[in-house]
């Protein structure tokens, strides 16, 4: 790009300078001579770069598209979650369930939100001291919906 703005000025200046030694009687010796002096001074510094507007706006476009996809990677996957529902937690009241539940539903959870609400339900049964009812407890997602389920131990039982 540099060497053809360069080759197309100095060609320009060549044939402008040639006309005018035609049409003084100026030697035509005198060209290279002259052509020296004006290089050696920095008269016919031509040699810029120039950018088109179109390449700096594609490469702002580039940038911003590449800071929108590192966001998008580094973001942590959120689902949005319309209810959430406790399977087998009969342990525990209504009001308990859905005091926990409440703050979290119709919003964007991330695994990390799941998780507070897995530990909050844990913290439920070891303040009630049921913590030696609670065996396992898993989640799943199906239709906005977040499905805690819950299994307890059911004493001298299983």
């Amino acid at each position: 790009m540099v060497r053809i703005v360069f080759l197309s000025k100095m060609g320009t200046f060549l044939f402008f300078l040639m006309g005018a030694c035609k049409n003084r009687n100026v030697p035509i010796s005198f060209v290279p001579i002259f052509l020296f002096l004006m290089l050696g001074t920095g008269f016919l510094c031509f040699a810029q770069v120039q950018t088109p507007l179109s390449q700096i706006e594609r490469s702002e476009e580039l940038i911003r598209k590449e800071e929108a996809l590192r966001e998008k990677i580094e973001a942590p996957e959120k689902m949005y979650i319309e209810e959430i529902t406790f399977e087998g937690a009969g342990l525990l009241s209504e009001k308990e369930i859905k005091d926990l539940a409440l703050p979290y539903e119709k919003k964007w959870l991330t695994k990390d939100d799941i998780s507070q609400i897995i530990i909050g339900l844990n913290e439920l049964y070891r303040n009630k001291g049921l913590t030696g009812q609670l065996s396992d407890i898993s989640y799943k997602i199906k239709d906005k919906r977040l499905i805690i389920e819950v299994k307890e131990q059911i004493k001298g039982g299983r």
